[in-house]
């Protein structure tokens, strides 16, 4: 049980086996002047590496298909394997990925992402989304939570981190424009922690950063948020698998709540947590803690935090990109 959840998961088969997110030790001074509320509105679950290295290779058995666990589980290995010395990370792949319900956009701002020299351009709309899943990852439990899921942003959400998880590449949103030439990303980062070799494994990006406003918590989940529209990776990162895993888990635990058919007054919910993720009484769960940029932000600090020891307010009013060893991190500008 996370440090967050004091409600023990409903019974159900749904999440009969379930691997829940080991306990996080809190603390109790702040790492930044906003104060503990700030710390703990990331929903890490354990930062020690052995548990969060467990975790996900008991995910890859649980959720993955068979054609993907070794793979999956020898990329654990390059990245949160024992090693001393830096290895040599895999570089992202040349692919791009877009979304939309139907067909694809023919404006200005698709063709900045489709004509990219040396990059094979991907489009995906629904039917086309929901073969790729059942091709990938028909039989397993991702193809049960896709199933639960349902057309809509949800899916829209999964089928980014299922594609860049499986293929490596660089997802970006239909509406969002490229401004600057791929292989200049990241481009004259500042460097924190061991120096890696070659090119990073993985660009994220800040796309909120509270500062110091003491009524952060009125416009934003967490002080510090990554985005999750424009993103790349190498195939099979762990933040990807962990992204993964939290939207699994997340929905065994809706599930198993409508099984209850629990009724509510939606006027006067009260929250608690379930497994670290935020779980209404009547079962129901934000898109932000469920499939949306919330456990995204989460994956990534967590991984910062329990293979790196970099913790989140190291991410914080960044004015230029960031390495830390396999990852580069864009300030909120993207300079």
């Amino acid at each position: 049980m996370s440090s967050y959840g004091h409600s023990p998961s409903p019974p159900s088969s749904q999440l009969k086996g379930l691997d829940v997110s080991g306990t996080e030790v809190q603390s109790t001074t702040p790492l930044t002047s906003l104060g503990l509320e700030a710390d703990r509105s990331f929903h890490l679950g354990s930062t020690q590496k052995g548990v969060y290295k467990a975790e996900l290779q008991q995910f890859i058995q649980r959720a993955f298909p068979k054609g993907l666990r070794e793979r999956a589980h020898a990329s654990l290995e390059l990245y949160l394997g024992d090693t001393t010395s830096a290895p040599d990370f895999p570089e992202i792949p040349h692919n791009i990925f877009q979304t939309s319900k139907k067909d694809v956009w023919s404006d200005w701002r698709s063709s900045t992402w489709r004509d990219v020299p040396d990059y094979k351009y991907w489009f995906f709309n629904d039917g086309t989304a929901d073969k790729w899943v059942r091709d990938v990852f028909g039989g397993t439990e991702m193809e049960k939570v896709w199933d639960a899921l349902g057309p809509g942003i949800k899916r829209s959400d999964m089928l980014r981190y299922l594609l860049v998880a499986v293929e490596g590449g660089i997802y970006s949103d239909m509406d969002t424009v490229r401004l600057k030439a791929l292989d200049r990303w990241g481009h004259g980062a500042k460097t924190q922690g061991m120096r890696s070799k070659g090119s990073p494994s993985v660009f994220v990006g800040i796309e909120a950063d509270v500062g110091t406003r003491s009524d952060w918590h009125k416009w934003w989940p967490r002080p510090l948020q990554i985005v999750q529209w424009t993103f790349a990776a190498a195939p099979l990162h762990p933040i990807l698998i962990d992204t993964l895993r939290r939207v699994h888990q997340v929905n065994a635990v809706v599930e198993a709540n409508k099984a209850k058919n629990l009724t509510s007054d939606m006027t006067d919910l009260e929250e608690h947590w379930v497994g670290g993720e935020l779980l209404r009484d009547d079962g129901t769960i934000s898109i932000m803690e469920w499939t949306g940029p919330g456990v995204f932000t989460d994956s990534v600090i967590r991984y910062f935090t329990a293979e790196h020891n970099v913790t989140w307010p190291a991410l914080k009013n960044l004015r230029k990109p960031l390495r830390i060893r396999d990852t580069v991190v864009l300030p909120v500008t993207g300079k």
